[in-house]
């Protein structure tokens, strides 16, 4: 969904990308995880300075972090859906709600450009 922030991008822009690790919500603690899984590139979000910078300093992982909300929403109607089953199957008489509200905190971006 769109959001404020947008996606940010660390690493090689021209590299190839064949293999993507993807973390919903904050997930610079899991370089140590995705560098071992082998993959190109790690899509999460919430990336600190420092991580970011270490984890493309000492590898040709590619970073795409985008907004929090963002990464972890998109899943809602899908696991919604498997919670009903689940309640229909077990005959329980479970009623779930995927809210549409936007809980992302950031309202606004302002670009400094580009770096050169």
């Amino acid at each position: 969904p769109a959001t404020a922030q947008g996606v940010r991008l660390a690493g090689d822009p021209d590299a190839l990308v064949r293999t993507v690790a993807v973390s919903g919500g904050s997930g610079d603690g899991l370089f140590d995880a995705v560098r071992a899984a082998g993959v190109d590139a790690f899509l999460t979000a919430d990336l600190r300075h420092h991580p970011a910078s270490e984890a493309t300093q000492h590898s040709p992982l590619g970073l795409v972090d985008a907004a929090h909300w963002a990464t972890e929403w998109p899943w809602c109607e899908q696991a919604a859906a498997q919670l009903e089953a689940i309640s229909d199957r077990l005959g329980w008489d479970l009623r779930v709600h995927v809210s549409k509200q936007v809980t992302d905190p950031w309202t606004a971006h302002h670009s400094s450009g580009a770096p050169n």
